[in-house]
């Protein structure tokens, strides 16, 4: 399967996001899935494990799995033993893609809001200056950047369809109802797409 490089994509507009606005993008939105067998309530639990397990901190891995408040699992996150930036650093964008995707592929409501946004880049509107857009947009965005990557190359988004020329894909939601409407010409406009509908 091809994959668009988002940063290479010019969006109509930028959606933010945080724990107050459109929050149900963000890491700390509740919502139940599965990975390995074990329930998470929320890709902050999911993402605290995953930090704890990868040195080997029983005690937190067993703390936040019993943990509901998100705040407080970001808490115990600060929490473990024997912690190494530089490992958690090479590792954390992957845990929290696996996160995010089974939050959205597993919650069919949340998968069609995620769709909804289709030629928006999504950007967590934050302070921090590695998941969110930082002070002054200084950040590195992780979080949109995950989030629309996810969207935009394994749920065969619009930007998907248009950006590979992928036709079959949009004839496809053309055959279920959707209209073709004034955003999606403007995305084709804005990126060089010449109209490719039969």
């Amino acid at each position: 399967m091809e994959t668009i490089k988002i940063d290479d994509v010019k969006y109509l507009d930028e959606l933010y996001f945080n724990d107050y606005e459109n929050s149900w993008l963000s890491h700390s939105y509740k919502c139940d899935f599965i990975i390995d067998n074990k329930k998470f309530n929320c890709v902050e639990q999911y993402l605290i494990y995953e930090k704890a397990r990868t040195f080997n901190d029983s005690e937190v891995m067993d703390l936040v799995m019993k943990e509901s408040n998100p705040d407080k699992m970001h808490f115990l996150g600060r929490q473990i033993k024997n912690y190494d930036e530089n490992i958690w650093t090479n590792k954390r964008y992957d845990v929290s893609y696996t996160g995010n995707f089974e939050k959205f592929d597993q919650n069919s409501d949340l998968f069609n809001k995620l769709k909804q946004t289709k030629y928006s880049r999504l950007i967590y509107k934050s302070r921090d200056n590695i998941w969110g857009n930082g002070v002054d947009n200084s950040g590195k965005d992780l979080l949109g950047h995950i989030l629309t990557t996810i969207r935009d190359n394994r749920f065969n988004s619009y930007v998907y369809s248009m950006i590979t020329k992928n036709a079959d894909n949009f004839q496809h939601l053309t055959r279920f109802g959707y209209q073709i409407g004034k955003d999606d010409f403007e995305f084709m406009y804005k990126n060089n797409i010449k109209y490719f509908f039969n």
